[in-house]
C-alpha cells in the first residue's frame, strides 16, 4: 500500500512539473527595446533618440506615446515621435535644464501593453557622493 501511494505521488508531482514547464515554454517572450541615446547631451541642443522595437511574436509592436519626466518633478511632457519603419522610432527633442530625465515609452502588441523607461543624463550632473568626494575637507586640523 505504501509503495502505491509513493508511485501515485511521484506521478502526480511529475505531471505538475511537466505542466509548469509547458506553461513557461508556450508563454511569449517580452518585446526587446534598443535605445540609441547620445553619450552626452547639452542643454538647448536638438537631440535625436532612435528606438528599435523587437517582438518575437508575429504581432507588430506599436508605439503609442513617449513621455519625459525630470527626476524629482511630477510634471510630464509628451514627446512627439516619428515611426520610420516597422520597429524604428525617432524622437527629436531638446532639454532646457541639466538633470536626470526618465523617458517612458508606452507600446502595445495585440496582447499586451508595455511601458519601458530609459534614464537620460543631460549636462554635467554629479551624484551627491561624487560632490562630497571632490569637496575639500574643512574643519580638520592636523596637530602633531
Amino acid at each position: 500500500m505504501k509503495m502505491t501511494t509513493q508511485v501515485i505521488l511521484g506521478l502526480g508531482t511529475a505531471l505538475l512539473l511537466s505542466g509548469c514547464t509547458y506553461a513557461t515554454d508556450t508563454m511569449s517572450q517580452p518585446p526587446e527595446i534598443d535605445w540609441n541615446v547620445p553619450e552626452s547631451i547639452d542643454i538647448n541642443t536638438q537631440v535625436d533618440i532612435m528606438i528599435s522595437l523587437h517582438s518575437s511574436d508575429q504581432e507588430e509592436l506599436k508605439p503609442i506615446s513617449f513621455v519625459l519626466q525630470k527626476q524629482g518633478q511630477t510634471e510630464t511632457i509628451e514627446v512627439p515621435f516619428e515611426q520610420y519603419d516597422k520597429g524604428i522610432v525617432n524622437i527629436q527633442t531638446s532639454f532646457d535644464e541639466e538633470g536626470i530625465y526618465n523617458l517612458r515609452a508606452k507600446m502595445e502588441t495585440g496582447s499586451q501593453t508595455i511601458q519601458p523607461t530609459r534614464q537620460i543624463v543631460v549636462g554635467e550632473v554629479m551624484s551627491t557622493d561624487r560632490k562630497q568626494e571632490e569637496s575639500p575637507e574643512e574643519g580638520h586640523s592636523h596637530h602633531h
